[in-house]
């Protein structure tokens, strides 16, 4: 189950990904706008997060805009917005992290090397 969600053009997800090939890190990498993750696996970082909804989503794309998301984030349903996620990849805060047992959204190097030790 070791995934990594990218987003070919983001920047700091070619760091994640820079970071994993400098640790020599063997890892599933998906393109997150052809194949976002799934509910299930929303569901599971959701619960990493401690449900934090915010934490799930990119609040600095357009689609986040269109939608209106800022003002209906505190109100949306869960399995609304893990809906939403699924079927809209450029959605998800990325680079979005799965590995044995933990999930992280965006990259922090320092967190990701104590993840990975």
């Amino acid at each position: 189950m070791n995934t990594i969600y990218i987003h070919p053009k983001c920047t700091t997800c070619k760091k994640a990904l820079d970071f994993l090939k400098s640790h020599s890190i063997n890892i599933t990498i998906k393109d997150i706008t052809a194949h976002p993750p799934t509910k299930k696996e929303l569901s599971l970082m959701l619960s990493y997060m401690d449900h934090n909804l915010r934490k799930l989503v990119n609040t600095s794309g357009n689609l986040y805009k269109e939608l209106h998301l800022k003002d209906r984030i505190e109100s949306i349903d869960e399995n609304e917005l893990i809906e939403l996620l699924s079927i809209n990849g450029v959605l998800v805060k990325r680079p979005f992290l799965l590995i044995e047992g933990q999930g992280v959204t965006g990259f922090n190097e320092d967190l990701w090397k104590k993840l990975f030790s």
